[in-house]
């Protein structure tokens, strides 16, 4: 797959920082999956959506058999970001307050390497995640995705969980 079209380092923070701009509650990351989607298809994988808002995408490889997956969550928290970034939420109330705008960047990146990369041996499975902040599975079980699972009272702002895996990468999707 090498000579595919890269995305940029200046790509990966203009997009990084319109995701933070931009952010989406669970189960309304409309314009996030749309940005997500467009960059796959530029990177010329086949990407397809899963758990209404939830992208699959795969880069082939070599041989088929066992595969990598890799995961980012892209959902945002219902809180008022005061920061005063340049590039700080526009909407109010809602903030990327945990981090997921970059790991949905960061898996891009990733992305973006692996394609223009060295042939692979096995396939890698790209999972974005919709509604991970819900604490509950995005799909039904077997998931391709981790759980949410708080001991006591977690605070939304510091993030503190724990996560545990529901399946393994072969049940994806």
């Amino acid at each position: 797959m090498a000579g595919r079209p890269t995305l940029t380092r200046e790509f990966l923070i203009s997009f990084r920082r319109l995701l933070h701009r931009s952010p989406e509650l669970s189960w309304k990351e409309t314009g996030t999956s749309q940005l997500i989607w467009q960059a796959l298809e530029q990177l010329g994988l086949e990407p397809r959506r899963v758990a209404q808002h939830g992208i699959v995408a795969d880069i082939p490889a070599e041989e088929t058999g066992p595969l990598v997956a890799l995961r980012a969550d892209m959902d945002a928290l219902p809180i008022t970001e005061e920061t005063n970034l340049s590039f700080a939420s526009e909407t109010p109330g809602v903030m990327h307050a945990c981090g997921h705008d970059g790991h949905t960047t960061m898996l891009l990146g990733a992305a973006s390497a692996l394609v223009d990369g060295a042939p692979l041996k096995y396939p890698v499975r790209l999972l974005f995640q919709p509604a991970e902040e819900t604490g509950k599975p995005t799909f039904p079980s077997p998931s391709p995705f981790p759980t949410r699972q708080t001991t006591g009272v977690a605070s939304a702002t510091s993030c503190t969980i724990q996560r545990t895996q529901t399946s393994s990468p072969k049940d994806c999707c």
